[in-house]
């Protein structure tokens, strides 16, 4: 077994170990030539005993090396980096230095690369009273580097820099309203606010306090649109509103209206009491509704597309059939023969669109009866530009027959030096013949 296990270093006992574990150097075994340890190259000697008074060793060598140097630090204290300081300032410098690997052995203070003073111990201040720092009283206008150096105890240096600035008098600027102090008659006025040339204070409202309200007219040239007002503060206002030269005038302190408004672009300004240099203004536009507009096209042989346009619903009638829509376009089935269309909206000033539709190979024929003297229209499903007509009596006497021109499906025959009674008239496209009763009052 083993006695005992020694440790040496460099032929010094570093402490024997008759049992346990054989580690030397713990926090708790206190192993002076262990702790510490100073740079260089070391012999370590391990020998073991056994109960026979046998003996073994063996060695190892190791290094030390001179544990790197720390460069100290330092960051200014006053002033801060940009600040502005007004001409005929004695500045005040301090700066905080440390090392974590020794101590500072000098903190120097340079301002545009000339030395101010170089400090060995105490505080790192430049610029009281009691330490003449000339460089740093009466500071001229201009802009200027502040450079401070540390030095440790191993020579280790670390420097860092700002840059102040000293403004002259004259273009001094202390409640930064952008109005130099020279000209400013509010020399204190609060951050944010507008100012006017003199650096006083402009009277000014939040950008919501005013809610406008503007209502169209409900149709069109019916002189009724409105702008209704109201403020969040109550103040003593004056609101004009102004078109095409005119303008009315309303005094209000929280809410008033302008009623009976035509359709057109405003300007609108308000203005407080007390506070001349207040206005504040923008453009309103009244509007009209739309004039109803209503076209048909036909899709196939007997299906009807009807395009809307000027309201937001419409009611459709065709043929007694009621379609209530908020769409811009509807198709709709016609029925053989003549049909009979009827768009309206939610405006009474909108009227009632009317049209009457035939159906392909269909004819009608109106007024009927007739005064003597006016036309009859007779309207065709035909592409047709002119169609052949003939009038008869009711002896089948022929009084004319001629081509009588189309237009947009419509043919007018006139009822001239006729007298009263009962006619024939007999219309013949290329495709169909048409006779019609006209009955002559």
């Amino acid at each position: 077994t083993i006695a005992s296990v020694s440790l040496s270093l460099d032929g010094q006992l570093v402490r024997e170990i008759r049992s346990g574990s054989y580690e030397w150097g713990l926090p708790a075994q206190s192993d002076a030539l262990l702790t510490n340890m100073a740079p260089g190259t070391y012999t370590l000697l391990a020998m073991a005993t056994d109960n026979d008074g046998d003996m073994e060793q063996t060695t190892i060598s190791i290094t030390v090396e001179q544990k790197p140097n720390q460069a100290p630090t330092l960051v200014f204290t006053a002033p801060t980096a940009g600040s502005v300081f007004q001409e005929g300032t004695d500045l005040f410098v301090s700066v905080d230095a440390s090392d974590t690997d020794g101590t500072i052995a000098s903190v120097s203070l340079s301002l545009d690369g000339q030395l101010v003073r170089e400090i060995h111990t105490g505080s790192y201040e430049w610029g009281l009273p009691a330490q003449n720092d000339a460089l740093l009283t009466n500071m001229a206008p201009g802009t200027y580097t502040l450079l401070a150096v540390a030095t440790d105890n191993d020579g280790a240096m670390e420097q860092t820099t700002i840059t102040i600035s000293v403004e002259d008098t004259g273009s001094s600027d202390t409640d930064a309203d952008g109005v130099l102090d020279a000209m400013d008659n509010c020399p204190n006025t609060p951050q944010g606010v507008s100012v006017n040339s003199e650096g006083c204070e402009i009277f000014s409202l939040p950008n919501n306090n005013f809610t406008i309200l503007v209502r169209g007219e409900s149709c069109r040239s019916s002189d009724n649109g409105q702008v209704i007002l109201s403020a969040a503060m109550v103040m003593d206002y004056t609101a004009t509103l102004s078109k095409d030269g005119n303008d009315v005038v309303k005094q209000f302190t929280n809410t008033t209206s302008f009623v009976n408004l035509t359709a057109g672009t405003y300007q609108l300004c308000f203005t407080v009491e007390g506070h001349s240099g207040y206005e504040s203004c923008s453009q309103l536009v009244v509007v009209q509704p739309e004039e109803l507009d209503v076209t048909t096209s036909r899709i196939g042989a007997n299906r009807l597309r009807i395009s809307l346009f000027g309201a937001e619903a419409y009611t459709v009638e065709l043929n007694g059939e009621i379609y209530r829509t908020s769409e811009n376009e509807i198709e709709l089935d016609l029925n053989k023969g003549q049909n009979t269309l009827k768009v309206s909206t939610d405006l009474d000033c909108h009227g009632t669109y009317l049209e009457t539709i035939l159906l392909r190979g269909t004819s009608m024929v109106y007024p009927n009866p007739v005064t003597q003297g006016d036309m009859v229209n007779v309207l065709l499903d035909t592409q047709q530009q002119e169609v052949n007509a003939a009038l008869y009596t009711s002896n089948g006497q022929r009084l004319f027959q001629k081509m009588i021109a189309v237009n947009a499906g419509n043919v007018q025959v006139y009822m001239d030096n006729l007298p009263n009674g009962i006619y024939m008239l007999l219309i013949k496209t290329e495709k169909n013949t048409f006779n019609h009763k006209i009955i002559i009052e």
